[in-house]
């Protein structure tokens, strides 16, 4: 949190290195929902957390960018560090693809909540398929959303999906190669 941050932060005995993952602030500025006091002053915290933290890393170049901006420094000030990747599920991505009938398979892992952008692409999704029906996107993680699966048309966890967008629920990490070995995208 902002706050246990700010309070690590002010601790003179070690260093503090602080990992960026996105701020309520930074989703509400790209998802266009209002800023209400508790998330500007949380902003406020973590800004001034920031700026004290001793060595600051994110897992994205753009994450960089926007965090630099925010704070007024250069972009150097932030390590970029990617989120890392087993060595076994790296092999076993750089195997020969198993690709389903011909069909373009676009994959998202991770939690499926507004944040995320889930919405925007299950909107791109069906415009997709407009354009290239046999298209399938499978999303893969917990719902996070405020919306039931159904009131988006997903039938939750079936692998089914008429309009060849389909919600597969959680998915254990052992399970996911498989999916991966099916996408495209």
């Amino acid at each position: 949190t902002a706050l246990g941050a700010f309070f690590l932060s002010s601790n003179t005995i070690a260093p503090v290195v602080i990992r960026l993952h996105g701020s309520d602030h930074t989703f509400r500025k790209f998802s266009g929902e209002p800023r209400h006091i508790g998330s500007r002053l949380d902003h406020r915290l973590e800004m001034l957390a920031l700026a004290r933290a001793w060595a600051l890393t994110s897992p994205s170049r753009f994450q960089a960018s926007e965090a630099s901006l925010e704070m007024g420094c250069g972009p150097e000030r932030i390590l970029v560090i990617p989120n890392p990747v087993s060595q076994e599920t790296l092999e076993d991505g750089l195997k020969t693809p198993i690709r389903s009938e011909g069909a373009p398979v676009i994959l998202y892992v991770g939690r499926l909540a507004a944040v995320k952008g889930v919405l925007p692409l299950l909107e791109a999704a069906r415009l997709v398929r407009q354009e290239v029906p046999q298209a399938r996107f499978l999303l893969a993680g917990p719902w996070q959303l405020a919306q039931r699966p159904d009131q988006l048309g997903l039938a939750p966890g079936t692998g089914a999906g008429g309009d060849g967008i389909v919600w597969l629920g959680p998915i254990a990490p052992r399970m996911l190669k498989e999916y991966y070995r099916q996408a495209s995208l």
